[in-house]
């Protein structure tokens, strides 16, 4: 029999003993106590394992990696798929290890969705704190409501799987999370930008820290100058073009056996199987823009190099 709760945190471990007990501290004892928190660690190699351990609450439980496939993207398919088949949820949240939530924030997307029960298939996500260790400066990530639009998204995704909340409706519809891909929250962001059904909580929930040991690599992307130097980067270093290129290809290919005749999905494939310089004909007509001009000239660019 499955574990009934209402709403389902999944968080993914590697390495954080520097970071994690603040963030589990801060799930624990949220206003909202009706929770599961299920962790999988990716066979860390310091205290990370003990720390958890070390909390005795029935909310938790704890996986292990056992398999030899391992990194952030995997652990988390693995945690979607294990909360899908074991356990009866209503909504479910992504978590970062090194983030500190703030304690009304599962209150607050529930809240959100309590004024939104006609949602069949809905994701909320809110605004976060930038707290960078370096400069000692804490910021609001998001300053305006930007386009969540499918074109948009696929060129640039800002949404953080650790924002997020879904109703189970499109944790269903999502189904599972390919382990090729280029991350867990952008693959959702896609899928749920496709069903139309991506909604903004101008509200900060939490503190998202960065620093030098960041599994993701968010310290480089939460600014539009970080994002900039991301896609130049890739544009500029042959292996990770050809890395980008190849991630392009499989999120096309997943979306079109999950939407074949989808037409986000439709023109997707029509720019990336053009050839030349008509794919940035053709991403100009169907409107692939990244937040700002440079980014997207430089989405362009990369274009012209995809085989």
């Amino acid at each position: 029999m499955n574990i009934k709760t209402e709403v389902v945190i999944l968080l993914a471990t590697y390495n954080g003993e520097n970071y994690l007990k603040e963030q589990l501290d801060s799930i624990l004892h949220q206003t909202y106590s009706n929770f599961l928190l299920i962790i999988r660690d990716d066979n860390s190699t310091d205290s990370t394992l003990k720390i958890i351990e070390s909390y005795n609450d029935s909310r938790l439980i704890v996986l292990k990696n056992n398999t030899n496939k391992h990194g952030q993207v995997s652990n988390f398919a693995n945690l979607y798929e294990y909360a899908l088949k074991n356990i009866d949820f209503n909504y479910l949240m992504f978590s970062d290890q090194d983030d500190i939530w703030y304690e009304n924030k599962i209150s607050l997307c529930l809240k959100f969705f309590a004024e939104h029960k006609t949602l069949s298939k809905a994701l909320v996500y809110t605004n976060y704190t930038v707290w960078n260790m370096k400069t000692r400066t804490q910021v609001p990530a998001y300053t305006k409501q930007l386009d969540a639009s499918f074109n948009r998204l696929f060129v640039q995704s800002w949404l953080m799987g650790c924002t997020m909340m879904m109703n189970r409706g499109l944790v269903k519809e999502i189904g599972a999370i390919p382990e090729d891909v280029e991350n867990h929250d952008y693959w959702v962001a896609l899928v749920s930008a496709i069903n139309n059904s991506i909604f903004y909580l101008n509200t900060e929930t939490m503190k998202h820290r960065l620093h030098d040991s960041n599994v993701t690599t968010r310290q480089d992307t939460t600014s539009i100058l970080g994002r900039f130097k991301t896609i130049s980067d890739n544009l500029l270093n042959y292996k990770s073009k050809n890395k980008k290129f190849m991630f392009w290809k499989k999120t096309y290919y997943h979306l079109k056996q999950q939407y074949p005749d989808n037409k986000n999905v439709k023109e997707l494939g029509s720019i990336l199987n053009s050839h030349s310089i008509s794919k940035c004909f053709k991403a100009k007509q169907y409107g692939y823009n990244g937040l700002s001009k440079k980014s997207t000239i430089l989405f362009y660019l990369l274009l012209l190099n995809f085989r």
